[in-house]
């Protein structure tokens, strides 16, 4: 088992805060310290409980949520830590021991694996405590995720992960160790001076132990006053939706038409003349519909007239760049989802002696998930359903479970 400590803490910018630390005349470290500082002083805990993983749902959440591909962040941690503690050594000494050298300094955590560990975690518990559905993953840009909370306002959610060998979190304290909380700050300020109706969290995973593994999970929500959003002027997709809901709804087109068009788009040596020019003219429509249909389908209404002639210029600049990648990408895992839906979960692949399984999640379900919904913390560790005595839990929009 993995031992959580989950927190929930609020905090409110004042326009004092907002209009002074947001200006240029200070360093983003400078003003990082001065804002944190207040940050840990007034904020206010709303929740706390301690809740308890299985690894199988550790492992599930792997395939969904996180930036980077690892097989087991479970299993490098657990090898990190039979170096740290002793039970491995370097190098192996034989008979002899000519030069003396009978030992190597201590390796250090991957950070990789450690930051696989932050976005799990702040993916499972964001399902449940700001949105039931991820609307658009980014990689490798600010935020880690974006949701639609209703009521024209959109999360961004960064994820952050620290390893700590010496200092145990601290329940019912709010203490985000190191520079990386400092840089979060400063980013949310900017971006809700930018747009007062984004609410901007940070997830952050400190883990405190790794056999057993026990770690502490805050997610601090950070805001601004309803009078300053009465201010605010005109209202526009932010453009970090707009991206991924462009991605996501070239995907969908993609998979309804021919393949074809798409994968000429890929060629370097077709990019940027009649032929391309042309097909981009003839797919941008399709790809215009699939994103009313996401739209409708998020309840996403706010600022998409002001943002549809903007959309349709960002695709053609995106189906014409080298960004753009082959249509092939993701088939065995969307072939695999596909097939779930017809005749039950599929194999991924194996993860040790075991199968891991994917299950689509069928259209009445989701509707009763979107349905019910309110926020509750504690069901962060909860299987969404079992199947043949295999439990199933839900990782963004698709169920996973290993088998027997």
């Amino acid at each position: 088992m993995i031992d959580v400590r989950f927190e929930h803490w609020t905090y409110q910018f004042s326009d004092e805060e907002l209009m002074r630390y947001g200006s240029r005349f200070f360093e983003r470290r400078e003003a990082g310290s001065y804002i944190s500082e207040r940050i840990f002083n007034a904020a206010q805990m709303q929740y706390g409980h301690d809740i308890a993983h299985r690894e199988t749902q550790i492992i599930c959440a792997n395939e969904a949520f996180p930036e980077v591909a690892l097989a087991d962040p479970l299993a490098d941690l657990s090898v990190w830590d039979d170096w740290r503690s002793g039970f491995r050594d370097f190098p192996y000494p034989g008979k002899y021991s000519r030069l003396g050298i009978q030992k190597q300094e201590g390796k250090t955590s991957s950070p990789s694996s450690v930051g696989v560990i932050g976005e799990i975690m702040a993916g499972l518990y964001s399902q449940v405590g700001v949105s039931p559905w991820v609307l658009v993953r980014v990689i490798r840009r600010w935020p880690d995720f974006i949701f639609y909370t209703g009521g024209d306002r959109f999360a961004f959610l960064e994820a952050k992960a620290s390893a700590s060998e010496n200092q145990q979190s601290q329940a019912g304290v709010l203490f985000i160790p190191g520079e990386v909380f400092k840089e979060f700050i400063v980013d949310a300020i900017q971006e809700i001076n930018t747009d007062p109706f984004t609410k901007v969290w940070g997830a952050f995973t400190q883990i405190d132990t790794i056999d057993p593994t026990r770690m502490k999970v805050t997610f601090l929500e950070l805001d601004c006053d309803n009078a300053r959003r009465d201010r605010a002027g005109l209202r526009i997709l932010p453009e970090a939706v707009m991206s991924g809901i462009a991605e996501r709804a070239i995907k969908r087109a993609m998979a309804k038409s021919d393949e074809t068009k798409y994968l000429i788009l890929t060629k370097r040596k077709s990019r940027n003349n009649e032929q391309s020019n042309a097909l981009i003219e003839e797919i941008v429509p399709s790809i215009m519909i699939e994103i009313e249909h996401i739209l409708s389908e998020e309840g996403i209404e706010i600022g998409v007239l002001a943002s549809h002639q903007f959309l349709e210029s960002k695709l053609r600049t995106f189906l014409g760049s080298e960004k753009f990648h082959a249509a092939e990408s993701g088939r065995k895992f969307r072939d695999a989802k596909e097939r779930s839906a017809e005749q039950g979960p599929a194999a991924i692949r194996t993860v040790a002696d075991r199968e891991l399984l994917i299950q689509d999640i069928e259209p009445s379900l989701r509707s009763q998930i979107t349905q019910n919904w309110k926020r509750d913390w504690s069901l962060a560790n909860q299987p969404t359903s079992a199947k043949n005595g295999l439990d199933f839990w839900r990782c963004g929009g698709a169920l996973f479970s290993l088998s027997q």
